[in-house]
């Protein structure tokens, strides 16, 4: 499972059947990108939904969190495409920002992938384990937001 990555494309991470994640406990809704989002999170996700409404309501969350991390990406694209121009005025064919940035996203999806079946693990088997890998996913991305939003800003 890898993200195909173009040029034109923002990177995506790669959603298959297997694809399952969550934040498995209130510590680490502790690391996600605002306290605001937290609370967000534990507005929308709350335990009369049960476990199978838990569940699906990660998933939401976690597939918002790429969405919103498409975006950051695009506006991170942008600003290495400028650092890729004017560094190209002073010296002609330099190493690409842009390259550098969509290598960094790969390795980082990879990461996040294995990292977050890693958290499932505490739940293995059990109804909570794919809530945990979708919390642990949409944790991760968040603060990859917060990484690529201070890209875009320099």
């Amino acid at each position: 499972r890898g993200a195909h990555v173009s040029s034109t494309a923002p990177i995506r991470p790669a959603h298959g059947a297997a694809r399952v994640s969550c934040l498995a406990t209130a510590g680490v809704l502790a690391l996600l990108a605002s306290p605001a989002l937290a609370q967000d999170q534990n507005a929308e996700c709350d335990d009369s939904l049960g476990q199978n409404g838990l569940t699906a309501c990660a998933a939401r969350l976690a597939e918002q969190a790429d969405a919103d991390m498409a975006v950051a990406f695009a506006k991170a694209k942008k600003a290495m495409e400028a650092v890729d121009r004017d560094v190209n005025e002073v010296r002609p064919n330099p190493a690409g920002a842009v390259e550098a940035l969509e290598q960094s996203q790969r390795g980082w999806l990879a990461y996040r992938e294995g990292r977050c079946i890693i958290a499932g693990f505490a739940e293995r088997g059990g109804s909570m384990e794919p809530m945990v890998v979708s919390q642990c996913e949409e944790e991760m991305t968040r603060a990859r937001i917060a990484e690529l939003d201070e890209w875009a800003e320099e």
